[in-house]
């Protein structure tokens, strides 16, 4: 624009295309008159002013006094005639870069498809293009779509949307509404979409969780052989911190223990291999994964068993069931629980004479049995003469009476011995000839002298 200046007026030259702005003189139904400061008259016209096939007249929409904005489009010797399409180009496309800053939504409608790039979409006016990496799940010709400008040029008026960006924020949203709704402890069902050594990933809905390999099964078990993609199952949530879920399939399956105590019961008979032998007792597998204690005090009724000497591992052993403690888990077992206490019988005591059976002859002594119990005769209480063989005197299965010098029921403890019956034998027998007959100090010494060896 330029200025000359004369006396009383100022005359102000435009060119094609600048922008000017004026004030409204006058309105009517198609035209509206501007004062734009200089000797000739602006006008624009209704179809310069607005695209909207809706508006046909300014009155209503324009008023005197109303500055208005246009482009010169033309100039004759009486008026400026102005237009405002190029600026509302340029308004409408600033939408679409304040859409872009500010995150907005649009709805486009697909126009065109452009093969093996993407899609061609129109915008109050603009067209838009959409690369087929950022176009939605669903897109179909002449329907609208949402999406979201991701990058514009202003200065040839063009911009790039994407509706996956829409889609994927949907998703998300639907995402977060969905783990706002779960709570530990619940049980979801799910699908396994990958399985890994040490973790399997488990789809929800729309939401991804994790079952660690420690929470697949109660028992140690290669993941790979128990889950496989495309499994469904049901998962416990222990988890959920960070947007993260964690799962469980052991939670919701019976441990060894919880089926063990379904089946059996305290006093039942069972059969378990032994997997360990401690100090204090032997470890026995009674189940699958599942192990109880057989205490060395329940091992046998005899004090004199060592388990130890006994058993090796890998053998089975017969045993009832003494205690189940379900808070621990833990199992006692009792082996001597179903064994007979022959000690239980045994009522003689010191100094009784009683029955016995010859079953072992050793270099020491004799193994007996005597009063329902295993008993011992040492050599010097079974014969007089020390250095003779056993043997010459004793047969396996020989019976006999002897006398109870020692018995400890608590230690199966029975020693016997066959001389101190013998001499009481040959006391009474000298006794009885002795009877009614006068008996001489030297004689009754010499009795005296035998009945105390």
């Amino acid at each position: 624009m330029e200025e000359f200046k004369m006396e009383d007026i100022v005359i102000k030259r435009y060119r094609l295309g600048e922008k000017v702005k004026g004030t409204v003189v006058q309105v009517e139904d198609k035209t509206l008159t501007l004062d734009l400061g200089t000797n000739l008259e602006g006008v624009i016209h209704l179809n310069h002013f607005t695209k909207d096939k809706d508006v046909v007249t300014f009155k209503g929409l324009v008023k005197k006094g109303d500055e208005i904005e246009g482009e010169v489009s033309k100039i004759t010797d009486e008026h400026i005639f102005l237009s405002r399409l190029n600026l509302l180009k340029d308004e409408s496309f600033k939408e679409l870069v304040d859409a872009k800053e500010e995150g907005k939504v649009i709805s486009a409608k697909v126009v065109k498809e452009v093969p093996g790039k993407g899609y061609l979409l129109n915008y109050i006016g603009f067209e838009l293009f959409m690369p087929m990496s950022q176009s939605g799940k669903n897109v179909a010709l002449k329907s609208n779509l949402d999406a979201k400008v991701i990058e514009v040029d202003e200065a040839k008026k063009r911009a790039v949307v994407s509706a996956k960006v829409v889609e994927r924020a949907k998703e998300d949203e639907a995402r977060q509404a969905e783990y706002d709704k779960i709570n530990v402890g619940d049980v979801l069902h799910g699908v396994v979409t990958k399985v890994l050594n040490y973790q399997v990933f488990v789809k929800v809905g729309n939401l991804q969780g994790i079952i660690k390999a420690k929470d697949v099964a109660h028992e140690f078990v290669n993941v790979m052989d128990v889950l496989h993609e495309g499994d469904t199952l049901d998962v416990s949530v222990i988890s959920k911190e960070n947007g993260k879920l964690a799962f469980s399939r052991k939670a919701l399956i019976k441990s060894p223990f919880e089926l063990f105590i379904g089946e059996q019961k305290v006093g039942d008979k069972i059969v378990g291999k032994v997997t360990n032998k401690l100090q204090f007792g032997l470890l026995l597998e009674v189940a699958p994964n599942l192990k109880g204690l057989l205490h060395a005090s329940e091992y046998s009724h005899n004090p004199n068993d060592n388990f130890n000497n006994c058993v090796i591992i890998g053998d089975e052993v017969e045993v009832a069931i003494l205690a189940i403690d379900p808070k621990t888990e833990k199992i006692s077992l009792s082996r001597k629980a179903l064994m007979d206490n022959p000690w239980e019988r045994v009522t003689a005591k010191q100094y009784d004479l009683v029955d016995f059976k010859v079953e072992e002859i050793l270099s020491n002594g004799l193994k007996v049995t005597a009063c329902g119990v295993d008993g011992f005769i040492p050599l010097g209480e079974a014969i007089e003469d020390r250095s003779k063989d056993l043997n010459t005197y004793f047969n396996k299965g020989d019976e006999g009476k002897a006398v109870i010098t020692e018995i400890n029921k608590n230690e199966w403890k029975l020693v016997l011995s066959i001389l101190k019956h013998q001499r009481e034998e040959e006391r009474k027998s000298y006794e009885k000839y002795l009877e009614n007959e006068e008996v001489t100090s030297t004689i009754g010494d010499q009795f005296k002298d035998l009945l105390q060896k």
